[in-house]
């Protein structure tokens, strides 16, 4: 079953002879995200350039057992009361990623996440189409895919842009070009486009 999305502005754009549409916002928020995974190299930057509660999401998926500073220090000094917190900030950074949160100068990379390079995140829009993108539409000028391991997908073909930028337009959607806009926000342009391909 479909869900109208609320964004009334669609962008679309051609990927590899598809087409994929995508709410303008979210398409905003996905570039973001993007840019941000791929071009920061410290877990500091990426948390500035995230857009807001997503920098959260990249942290769970570093692991549930993560302790904070604070509580390590605590739980350091019940068996060690001398342990200045200059030491304790030494041992704690020595912990692997996933039992404690990462210094804001701490050297990230997107790919060592294994969702992020699995492919399972951030979303994918040529599959988030199917939850939205009528299913007239979806019947009349398109077809499912399958990718090996992130599942189905929604393809449009290139050659009827029109027809499918009309029919969208007939529920209301106002279409929009933007060709860039589209392709950072499904991954392509920030440098990953070969990891997006390998684990799609």
């Amino acid at each position: 079953m479909t869900t109208r999305v609320d964004d009334d502005v669609i962008v679309y754009g051609d990927i590899g002879q598809s087409l994929v549409f995508i709410p303008k916002t979210r398409a905003i928020k996905l570039a973001a995200i993007h840019a941000a995974l791929w071009g920061s190299k410290t877990w500091g930057e990426l948390h500035a350039r995230m857009p807001e509660g997503e920098y959260e999401r990249v942290l769970d998926m570093t692991g549930d057992d993560r302790m904070a500073f604070a509580e390590f220090l605590e739980q350091e000094r019940k068996d060690r009361p001398a342990l200045t917190a200059e030491e304790a900030r030494i041992e704690y950074r020595a912990l692997e990623l996933e039992l404690r949160d990462p210094e804001p100068d701490g050297p990230f990379e997107a790919g060592n996440v294994g969702p992020i390079s699995d492919g399972d995140y951030p979303d994918w829009p040529a599959q988030e189409m199917l939850d939205w993108v009528p299913p007239l539409i979806q019947r009349e000028y398109g077809r499912r895919g399958f990718s090996n391991l992130n599942g189905d997908l929604l393809e449009l073909p290139s050659a009827r842009t029109g027809e499918i930028v009309a029919a969208l337009q007939a529920h209301g959607y106002q279409c929009e070009r933007g060709d860039d806009l589209v392709r950072r926000a499904s991954g392509y342009g920030g440098g990953n486009d070969r990891a997006l391909d390998e684990s799609r």
